[in-house]
Formats: C-alpha cells, sequence, structure tokens
C-alpha cells in the first residue's frame, strides 16, 4: 500500500482523505483482501503517512493531527511499514560479516555530531542500521514492524535505469558475502517509456539477468517484500526445540513471538523458506501436533547439511483482474 494516495506538492484536505481511506478499506474488507504491508509516500507534504525519524510533519499516526488515519490500519490486516529510511548496504546480516563492526562505530560519532547540531530527532541506534526491522508503536498504540530499504547512492532519481548500480555485482556480491536481507527502493515506472523505446537499457537488463542467475542457482532468494519481511520475523522471533526420539530428531515449533501480536502460533504461509542445519539422519519438523511437508535441500555453502519448508512459486505475472 503507497500510502493513501500522493498528495505531492500540497497537503491533502483532512475531511477528504479520512473519507478516501474509509472507502478504500470498505473495498479491500469486501473483496476478502488485507494489506500487510505500508509504504511511506512522497514529499513532506504527505501528512498521512506514519512516524518517521526524517519526517516530523508526517501525522497519520497522530491521534491529535486532522490527518489522522492510523484507525483504519487495523481493519487492513497492516503488519509492516516502510518508516523512508534507506541505507545503501544489506541488512540484518551474520556476525562477523564484513561491515558488521564497522559501521556501528561509524554511526556513533555521526550522531554526536547530529545531537550537537541540535539534530537529535535524526540520530539512528545500532539495530537501525544493522537490522531490516524494528518494532514500533505508532503514536496512537498500534504496534508495527518497521522496516528499511536499500538505496545506492545516486545523484538521480532511482528508476529501472538506474538497476545496473542498485542491483549491479558490487550489491549482489555484498549481498552474498554478508547473507543478509535487501528490499529494493526503485520505480520500475520512470522514466516513461517513449515509442519503440525499450523498457530496460542494456546494463539495467544485465544486471537483472545476474539477479535471474543468482536466484536459479539457490544462491539469493528472490520474492515479494512481505515474504521477505515475514522470513526476516521468523529467523529472529520463532521459539522452538529439538529432541531425539530413537533415530529420529524432532524439531518442534512451539510459538512466534511477534511485537504485533503477542505470542502465537506461525501461520504456514510464515514459514515458507524456514531451514535448519541438521546431522545425518530422518528430521521431523512439527507445528501444534502436526508433522509438516519436510524438504531436503542437502549440504549449502558451509558444507552442512540442510532441510526446511520450501520456498513459495515466485508470483504469478498474470494481472488480476479485480
Amino acid at each position: 500500500m503507497h500510502s493513501w494516495g500522493d498528495f505531492n506538492q500540497a497537503a491533502p484536505q483532512p475531511q477528504a482523505l479520512r473519507s478516501l481511506a474509509a472507502r478504500l478499506v470498505e473495498d479491500l474488507q469486501r473483496q476478502g483482501l488485507s494489506v500487510k504491508v505500508w509504504l511511506n509516500h512522497g514529499d513532506p507534504c504527505n501528512r498521512q503517512n506514519l512516524r518517521a525519524r526524517l519526517q516530523p510533519g508526517y501525522a497519520g499516526d497522530d491521534p491529535a493531527s486532522p490527518y489522522y488515519t492510523a484507525d483504519f490500519l487495523k481493519l487492513m490486516g497492516l503488519k509492516f511499514y516502510w518508516w523512508s529510511d534507506l541505507v545503501s548496504w544489506p541488512l540484518s546480516s551474520r556476525p562477523g560479516s564484513p561491515g558488521s563492526w564497522l559501521r556501528p562505530g561509524l554511526n556513533a560519532v555521526k550522531n554526536v555530531v547530529k545531537i550537537l547540531l541540535g539534530q537529535r530527532q535524526k540520530a539512528r541506534n545500532a539495530a537501525q542500521i544493522m537490522e531490516l526491522c524494528q518494532s514500533v508503536t505508532l503514536r496512537d498504540g498500534l504496534p508495527l514492524m518497521a522496516f528499511t530499504r536499500h538505496l545506492r547512492g545516486l545523484e538521480e532519481p532511482t528508476s529501472r535505469h538506474t538497476l545496473r548500480y542498485t542491483l549491479g555485482d558490487p550489491v549482489l556480491s555484498q549481498l552474498l558475502a554478508q547473507e543478509g536481507y535487501l528490499i529494493l527502493y526503485t520505480h520500475l515506472g520512470l522514466p516513461r517509456p517513449g515509442p519503440g523505446e525499450e523498457l530496460f537499457p542494456l546494463p539495467d537488463r544485465t544486471a537483472l539477468d545476474h539477479l535471474a542467475r543468482h536466484y536459479h542457482e539457490g544462491r539469493i532468494w528472490v520474492a515479494p517484500t512481505v515474504t521477505v519481511l515475514n522470513h526476516w520475523l521468523m529467523t529472529r522471533r520463532l521459539i522452538w526445540t529439538a529432541h531425539r526420539e530413537g533415530e529420529r530428531l524432532i524439531i518442534h515449533l512451539e510459538s512466534l513471538r511477534d511485537p504485533t501480536t503477542g505470542p502465537r502460533l506461525p501461520e504456514s504461509e510464515e514459514l515458507a523458506g524456514l531451514c535448519f542445519y541438521v546431522p545425518p539422519g530422518e528430521v521431523i519438523l512439527r507445528l501444534a501436533g502436526r508433522d509438516l511437508a519436510l524438504q531436503v535441500f542437502g549440504p549449502d555453502h558451509t558444507g552442512e547439511r540442510v532441510v526446511g519448508l520450501p520456498p513459495p512459486p515466485p508470483p504469478s505475472l498474470e494481472a488480476l483482474d479485480l
């Protein structure tokens, strides 16, 4: 969900904004659709956006503001939101990966400078520059997961003509080395194509081809934003135990410590792609007394044996007819 709309250059009229949000939520509910991900959109005039570090004027979650509309978010089933933060490196990398010790130190120095300049609100803690997601409580008390996106530093607006930089070999090599997560910030609809113009110039198409090769060879998992975020949540918040029954290793998935709902059983689509390193022999993955269909992936690049739940197939490229 790209906010309630585009109000660049001029803030929305509060009553019209609320009416727009109400109609949209009603339409979504009537069609049985939920919206798990919200993106803060646009310039500071988009006052309907949610809490953001660099945009104090965003007031969509402030009950005292005429732009307040966050009461509709729970009705949509919202769970994650992009809080306007960008970094130029992968996030939630494995400990000891390249850059994992240097960036927090540099960030601490930057924070001191910001505080001395009277810009304390712009400071970021170490988790904000190293982890993909943060648990956030909006100003009206709604708990959400705020996530950060990736953008390589560019002079020009990011678009399908800048994928050569944002998905180029240096970025993919860094992602592989750090074994982290990367949610891309881009505008695939820009620039508007002219008559007979190639949608992706050769350098950008080459970057996509390289990413596709990594995907098909099993090195990088490419998935929709909500799938990536759910996988991150599983790796950070899933409670599980393991014990042996004779020759079998039983892995019990006990609960998910979900900051937005409290402890609960994970849903099947959230578990997609979850993997474990295991010793040789039979392995059972069990959820609420039910054995799940397990896939043996074999040894990975570390040489360790991996089993888990298969990732979902890529989304269909067919347009929805709603």
